[in-house]
């Protein structure tokens, strides 16, 4: 039986003395139970209420994303580099682009559409006293986002070029703030709480990682904290399995957390783009990285 309640938004939660914890919601409801799961992203309010002194870190890089329409003969020449997604580093300004098909026609409706769905997203470093051109282009609003992506199309080689100045007026675009949350070691939560992906580890894109870490987060906890909550462990102790799973999480995603940080400012440093960069580093569950100045 699906017992989801949709369109919720957890607000605060509260522990009690008997090990229940409360969850008040945006709407003003509340729901109890034997442990609270917080898997509500990066910007996650039960990870604030449980760590308000360590905040989101935001990377100074730009970043600008878009959903927009193109013919096939348009996209002809991004499939002929590959079928799927492409993306690289800009040596004239550091821009970062990524370029992905979403949608093919033959998957739609109308056989007679030949629109393929495409996602560009650009992104850029903010360096005071550089990149003054983009930087006085106004990002609030749409058309000023649209603007500033075909500025940086000018530079571009083909057929990145003309598939972006070729930009509808119309085209919907998105500002994306850049941050993470490396989870400090030694990281407790309080209570029957537990943390999970995002909300645990939150990532910069640039490794493409997050969603692989997630899955392991889940495995762990399954393995860790299920058998306590089941009763299959007997007279096991939710607290330190708790413990136990996070000293598990932190060992493999804090460093993927600060490698991703790291491909992300290698991404818009053309010098830096190279194979020692966890730009273009082999991608492991284990992730070796030596924090450096990188940690915050």
């Amino acid at each position: 039986m699906d017992r989801s309640q949709w369109g919720k938004a957890a607000n605060h939660f509260a522990t009690h003395d008997d090990g229940t914890v409360t969850v008040y919601f945006d709407d003003g409801t509340s729901t109890e139970g034997s442990l609270l799961v917080s898997c509500e992203g990066r910007n996650s309010r039960i990870r604030r209420q449980l760590f308000p002194d360590h905040e989101n870190y935001h990377i100074p890089v730009g970043c600008v994303g878009a959903t927009m329409y193109a013919t096939a003969d348009e996209v002809e020449p991004l499939r002929q580099l590959d079928p799927f997604f492409l993306h690289g580093t800009a040596s004239h300004n550091d821009a970062f682009a990524y370029f992905s098909l979403l949608e093919a026609p033959i998957h739609k409706n109308d056989e007679k559409d030949d629109t393929y769905t495409c996602q560009v997203i650009v992104s850029w470093p903010i360096r005071e006293g550089r990149d003054s051109v983009f930087s006085s282009i106004n990002t609030e609003t749409n058309d000023g986002r649209i603007s500033l992506l075909k500025r940086f199309a000018l530079t571009w080689a083909e057929p990145f070029r003309s598939l972006v100045l070729n930009m509808p007026k119309l085209t919907k675009t998105t500002r994306i703030t850049l941050s993470d949350w490396s989870p400090p070691c030694g990281l407790r939560t309080s209570g029957s709480v537990a943390l999970v992906g995002d909300a645990l580890h939150a990532m910069a894109m640039y490794r493409g990682e997050a969603v692989n870490h997630a899955i392991v987060d889940v495995v762990d906890f399954v393995e860790l904290v299920l058998p306590v909550l089941t009763g299959e462990e007997g007279d096991g102790n939710l607290r330190t399995a708790l413990n136990r799973y996070e000293d598990k999480v932190v060992e493999r995603a804090r460093p993927a957390v600060l490698a991703s940080r790291q491909a992300c400012l290698d991404a818009h440093n053309w010098e830096h783009a190279e194979g020692g960069s966890p730009l273009l580093s082999k991608r492991a569950m284990f992730d070796e990285f030596d924090e450096g100045s990188i940690c915050d």
